[in-house]
């Protein structure tokens, strides 16, 4: 059927239509350019903070006659404060400490005036708010502030007094080329149901945090806590149909007023269900959480994300050497364990069956890339640890590519059949031994050389037969992205299945499902108390381990030394990888008659050391960054220890602030001497670029000193008299020994391992 319209009509038509198009236009133009945000959270969360920040950032600010709006919002908020302590204390039963105080209390329980424009505040209020607050019952209540809804306490006028939010509101401003739209609604439940109105096209939600809440009830709420009612709110935002598509933005808020708290109160007690995970709160949750947004240079942080009614835990990497964020990586959960497990068993069926010339050819691969692409593990390493590039090549590059060359060269005939003699009685009789892989093992491996360590039972594991599941320090956990690259694509390239190594990476509860795992075999890298732990999980299944822990070493220097000789080997002993080897030298024992004479020669060295970044530092810099958060602090109060024992600072003895990088940790380099064998900074591994002198009268002595530490993992005698050294050498108690040299552990042909808390299994 036909149809037909008039001109005029047609007309019409048209013009109506191009009106559309040109707003449909303009509408994606807008969406383009702007931005809108949705501020979310629970009440007292500080959205309404984060929006003034916002406003006077990079808006017009406050006006005056705003500003004189908060002089009464100031005054409202200290005098209802003080009346809702008031009221606690007699909830709780708190006495005035000063009984004539309480003349008071009906001027607080009365409803406070409002200010008049430009008068100060009403004077009757004064002088009972500060006589109030001198009253010690007052401050006993304010202590339990948590306990009854207290507003946190802050100086800063506008920008953080309390004034609740109610409705909608809505703040834009400019960030050329973007309009940004953001809506703050009231937290508190009664406000919620708002929030619909703000849902469609939201780029993104802004969901605020604050973690000085965890130990605070809601105000509409008594028996709720804050912080599990921002939880359960944010799993149900990111569980909500309105949410399917957009991005979600966990701020985290009111640090400063947490680190306060934290100092006088437990996350664990607001938060049980985390105990197992968590032993020390302050150190490995919300302390971590926060240090990357006021700049702390931590290494890493836990972030708890509740999504899809999953708890996901990340690693967010913030290198010591910079302070910086670097990149986040998700943790891996007792699940991914076990699906790696099956992984590398399902691998290791096929592996097993290939012979030592295919595994050799494996090994070769991996042997060209590192040579050809040092230079770029070495940058990977450094950027993510702080070591300096020399440290790389020698440490990670050096050892790995040796230990690669022996095995190729003699790995078979090590695991050749080994045929025995029998008895006259028994002529008959064959006896041999014959090696068999294991099956799949497991490595958990420390920070301090992430390429090394995480090589080093790759290459023994693979040659003999294993496949392997490789446990990195989540300290490190950027650097394993690359790592585990490198080996998957030379098992690929040689034709084989790169499942046989999986690479977790995660936190202790991560490491414990591996050691639980059911593995054949476990080599841990590590501290004592960890290995410790291992052990114990490891008995479970009755695991074979070996442990490789931590050292104290020594280096005795006769009276018959060379002192030339002594003293560079000395010096990278204990500097090297800014003396964080487990086999670094902690102690350096001299004989009396060339103390003073090595005090002065070696103090001039390390005057000259320079610390730095390889990521700034124009010069060669001999000391990286410490690598391991919150060392700075332990360790001056270490060396202040001694100090106060009688020990002498002579060189350094605090951390280091880099020009560009001054959130980062780095320790000078730190000469002490006189140090005595009962002296607290001999119980403990440093870890640290800092050289103790140690002064001894006769051989026997020096021995003593060396054997009193519980630690046995490696020693350096220093001698003109090459016997006199292995006469010496041979009563010391530990697993490794070196005369006139330092750093038997560069000799891939000789076992590695220690004695006493040290460990075993070499």
């Amino acid at each position: 059927m036909g149809s037909c319209v008039s001109q005029q009509a047609d007309n019409s038509y048209v013009v109506s239509n191009r009106n559309i198009n040109k707003l449909i236009k303009e509408d994606e133009k807008k969406l383009k350019t702007e931005v809108k945000l949705l501020l979310l959270g629970a009440g007292e969360s500080g959205k309404s903070t984060i929006l003034k920040q916002m406003r006077l950032i990079h808006a017009a600010g406050f006006t005056n006659t705003e500003r004189e709006t908060y002089r009464s919002i100031v005054f409202t908020n200290i005098t209802e404060s003080m009346s809702l302590i008031l009221e606690s204390m007699e909830y709780f039963k708190i006495p005035f400490s000063d009984s004539e105080n309480s003349q008071y209390l009906s001027l607080f329980h009365n409803p406070s005036p409002s200010i008049v424009k430009g008068r100060p505040f009403p004077i009757q209020y004064l002088n009972p708010l500060a006589t109030l607050w001198a009253d010690s019952g007052v401050q006993s209540c304010y202590e339990k502030g948590h306990q009854y809804a207290l507003q946190d306490n802050m100086n800063q006028d506008i920008l953080r007094c309390r004034m609740k939010t109610t409705g909608i509101v809505e703040t834009v401003f400019q960030l050329s080329p973007l309009t940004y739209r953001m809506f703050d609604v009231g937290g508190q439940r009664s406000e919620r149901k708002k929030w619909i109105h703000c849902f469609e096209n939201v780029t993104a939600v802004l969901f605020i945090v604050a973690i000085s809440g965890y130990d605070q009830c809601l105000v509409e709420d008594k028996d709720a806590n804050q912080m599990q009612e921002a939880l359960m709110l944010f799993d149900s935002i990111c569980n909500s149909q309105w949410f399917v598509n957009t991005s979600m933005i966990l701020f985290l808020n009111k640090i400063d007023i947490f680190r306060e708290k934290i100092k006088n109160s437990s996350v664990k007690k607001y938060f049980p269900d985390y105990t197992d995970m968590i032993e020390n709160l302050s150190l490995l949750f919300l302390d971590q959480v926060i240090a990357i947004i006021v700049g702390v240079s931590l290494i890493f942080i836990i972030k708890f994300l509740l999504f899809r009614n999953e708890v996901v835990k990340f690693v967010v990497e913030v290198p010591i050497a910079t302070g910086q964020l670097l990149d986040t990586i998700r943790a891996h959960t007792k699940d991914d364990v076990k699906e790696a497990l099956k992984k590398a068993r399902d691998a290791q069926q096929n592996w097993v069956k290939t012979t030592f010339s295919e595994r050799k050819r494996v090994l070769y691969s991996l042997l060209n890339f590192i040579i050809k692409n040092q230079e770029e593990i070495c940058w990977v390493s450094s950027r993510d640890t702080g070591k300096t590039l020399v440290d790389g090549k020698f440490g990670e590059i050096l050892v790995t590519c040796e230990k690669i060359r022996w095995i190729i060269k003699h790995g078979e005939k090590a695991l050749a059949t080994e045929y025995r003699g029998t008895s006259p009685v028994l002529p008959h009789k064959l006896a041999k031994i014959e090696y068999q892989p294991l099956g799949v093992v497991t490595a958990l491996v420390s920070w301090n050389y992430p390429f090394h360590n995480v090589f080093g039972p790759i290459i023994s594991s693979l040659f003999v037969g294993n496949g392997i599941l490789i446990k990195s320090s989540e300290q490190v956990a950027w650097s394993m992205q690359f790592y585990s690259k490198i080996i998957k694509t030379c098992l690929m390239e040689c034709g084989h299945d790169p499942d046989i190594v999986q690479f977790l990476c995660g936190f202790p509860e991560c490491g414990e499902a591996v050691v639980r795992s059911g593995v054949d075999g476990i080599t841990f890298v590590g501290s004592c108390e960890v290995g410790k732990q291992v052990m114990k999980a490891a008995s479970d299944n009755l695991t074979p381990c070996i442990l490789e822990l931590g050292g104290k070493d020594c280096a005795i220097i006769r009276h018959d030394a060379n002192l030339s000789q002594a003293l560079p080997i000395t010096m990278r002993g204990t500097f090297q990888n800014a003396g964080q080897n487990c086999v670094g030298l902690e102690r350096i024992l001299i004989h009396e008659s060339l103390y003073d004479g090595f005090v002065v020669m070696v103090a001039e060295q390390i005057k000259r050391l320079k610390v730095g970044s390889i990521l700034n530092d124009d010069d060669v810099v001999d000391i990286g960054a410490m690598t391991m958060s919150g060392q700075g602090e332990r360790l001056q109060n270490l060396i202040q220890a001694s100090v106060s024992e009688g020990a002498k600072l002579v060189l350094g003895g605090r951390p280091f602030t880099h020009p560009k990088y001054p959130t980062a940790q780095y320790f000078e380099p730190t000469l002490l001497i006189d140090v005595t064998p009962n002296m607290t900074i001999l119980k403990q591994e440093l870890f640290a670029p800092i050289m103790i002198v140690m002064k001894f009268s006769t051989d026997e002595e020096a021995i003593e000193i060396c054997n009193s530490s519980p630690f046995g993992l490696g020693n350096s005698v220093f001698s003109g008299d090459q016997n006199k050294g292995e006469w010496m050498a041979r009563r010391l108690r530990c697993g490794m020994v070196n005369v006139n040299d330092f750093g038997a552990t560069y000799l891939c042909n000789l076992p590695f391992g220690g004695v006493g808390i040290s460990g075993f299994g070499r």
